[in-house]
């Protein structure tokens, strides 16, 4: 399972207009983790993405700079609420496991 980890530091970068979060990750995850992730956060409208150079893995949230408070705790909770969610998220199927899939479903609807 993936976590935060809590006794590194939360790096903040400001810029101009925005304001970049990156959440450090307990280690290296699965190399395919930081893609069920960010096909989660698109999905959801989410602006978070993970990413995975060597030794961590990171989530990382930009923001408007002028993000009030409740927003900024929110946007932070959703990107926090995916981790688990990526976990948990099947891989997709590769092309002949979909057909598959599409051809148990169209027997299903022909009787």
């Amino acid at each position: 399972m993936t976590e935060i980890d809590t006794g590194a530091d939360v790096d903040i970068v400001w810029r101009e207009h925005e304001v970049t979060v990156s959440i450090p990750l307990a280690g290296d995850g699965p190399a395919e983790w930081p893609r069920r992730y960010d096909a989660l956060a698109r999905r959801q409208g989410l602006a978070a993405q993970a990413q995975q150079p060597p030794g961590r893995t990171w989530v990382v949230v930009p923001l408007p700079a002028v993000t009030g408070r409740s927003d900024l705790v929110a946007a932070l909770d959703s990107a926090r609420d995916l981790i688990a969610k990526a976990d948990a998220a099947e891989e997709a199927p590769d092309a002949e496991q979909a057909a598959a899939v599409i051809r148990e479903w169209w027997a299903g609807l022909r009787g």
